[in-house]
């Protein structure tokens, strides 16, 4: 719920109110909650007349500037504007520190969730030659725009990149970029037979996708196969663990694995893992869902069941993270931050002043965040023209609430930023519209205090 732009929280015995545009912050009583309804019905309806109390709350929220005149508010947008016009003169379109190279589409596992699935048929794989044009395109790009060239982190994904026809592809990315960490995206079933083939030295973290015990494997990835596939990914971490890789282990949230966590969490302290390992538990997402999770998979109100119990649990270790709603990221960062803590603001969704974040994929293109689908987000490639389109770049950096006009008078603009670019990508095949996400659905908005971590 939104009155007079203050986004409302109800909790067991009091009601935060933030205001959207300056993320001013106050506890109210249940009985000011009523008075406040009432005096935006009043005003919605043009009646000038208040009662005392709701006369005396309306001037005490408006002399603390929590609620904003119209004036005020054209005020603060023009300066904001202008804070990032100026960021727009420095920005950078420099390479990000961190680049990200999917080997292969193929994949061993069949996961019902997977949204590069469409892919796995394709069968395409880098070869040596493709790892080398792709220094030379980001050489090339720093070098004809006189930036500086530090590529220092190396994301090894796919597909699945632990496959044995991948081991040489993985030893030229290494080779390569030999100043860079490597970090592997994997699902971990070849961890422990590939690993000693693998430039684990040089691997400074893995990313192992595990959403639960062996019959959610089984049942989710696997086509009902049951072949033992956890005991061997546990292997696997254990072995990475022995060689002092840092570890990271994603597991999406489901309704069958959330109503078996206890048993995957007992299961990993019993191997000795929980406490060596970092748990992330996300979301299942959809590009194309207006609610930032894949509803095919919950409903809102189960999803925000299981967030809710995941939510509880998260809390009672120091190494387990919930990964909140992509639409709400900056929203809960606000509502949360300490006290005489600065508001934090961005003008567009991506964080750009680290850098492109840029993806190189099996189809030879390089795509800006990640691939949602093939030809969708390019901004170069490494095979024809061999370089970065900086004008797709600039088009994806500039986008955000004042190129947006549905954005510019939206209760919602500082804390959306005109939403994920990836949806507006791929439904709306236009990147300057915008994407509201869970912000605009009031079955999230009326859960706030269950989805703030």
């Amino acid at each position: 719920m939104v009155i007079l732009k203050n986004i409302i929280i109800k909790y067991k015995e009091k009601v935060l109110i933030m205001n959207l545009i300056t993320f001013r912050r106050k506890f109210i009583s249940y009985g000011e909650l009523d008075l406040l309804i009432s005096i935006y019905t009043k005003l919605k309806n043009n009646e000038s007349h208040f009662s005392y109390k709701e006369k005396t709350l309306y001037d005490n929220l408006i002399n603390e500037r929590q609620i904003l005149s119209d004036e005020i508010i054209e005020l603060f947008d023009k300066k904001m504007n202008e804070i990032r016009k100026q960021k727009i003169k420095d920005i950078n379109y420099n390479i990000s520190e961190s680049i990200q190279i999917d080997i292969t589409d193929e994949c061993n596992f069949n996961c019902v969730y997977c949204y590069q699935k469409k892919y796995s048929s394709k069968n395409r794989r880098l070869e040596i030659k493709d790892i080398k044009n792709i220094r030379k395109v980001c050489e090339e790009y720093v070098k004809k725009n006189n930036y500086k060239y530090k590529i220092n982190r190396v994301v090894i994904a796919g597909g699945e990149s632990i496959l044995e026809n991948n081991i040489p592809i993985i030893w030229e990315i290494a080779n390569t970029f030999k100043d860079a960490k490597l970090v592997l995206l994997t699902n971990g079933f070849n961890l422990s037979k590939l690993f000693y083939d693998l430039p684990y030295t040089r691997i400074a973290e893995i990313q192992v996708s595990l959403d639960g015990n062996n019959n959610i494997i089984s049942n989710l990835s696997l086509n009902g196969q049951n072949i033992n596939a956890y005991e061997r990914i546990v292997d696997g971490i254990k072995l990475a663990i022995e060689n002092n890789i840092n570890i990271i282990i994603h597991s999406l949230i489901n309704i069958e694995n959330v109503n078996n966590i206890e048993n995957f969490i007992n299961d990993l302290e019993q191997n000795n893992i929980l406490n060596k390992i970092k748990l992330v538990f996300s979301p299942i997402s959809n590009f194309c869902s207006d609610v930032d999770i894949d509803t095919s998979f919950y409903s809102i109100d189960k999803f925000i069941d299981c967030y809710r119990k995941l939510g509880k649990i998260q809390k009672m270790y120091n190494n387990i993270i919930l990964e909140d709603f992509k639409s709400l990221v900056l929203l809960e960062n606000n509502i949360i931050r300490k006290i005489n803590e600065k508001p934090n603001y961005r003008f567009c969704r991506c964080i750009w002043e680290k850098g492109l974040v840029l993806v190189f994929s099996t189809d030879k293109n390089i795509y800006w965040c990640t691939k949602t689908d093939d030809n969708v987000g390019v901004v170069g490639d490494f095979i024809n023209n061999m370089s970065i389109d900086i004008d797709a770049v600039k088009a994806i950096l500039n986008r955000g609430i004042y190129t947006i006009e549905e954005c510019k008078k939206c209760d919602f603009r500082y804390v959306c930023n005109g939403g994920c670019i990836l949806y507006s990508y791929n439904k709306l095949k236009n990147i300057n519209t915008p994407y509201c996400g869970c912000l605009k659905n009031e079955r999230v908005l009326n859960n706030l205090q269950k989805l703030l971590i």
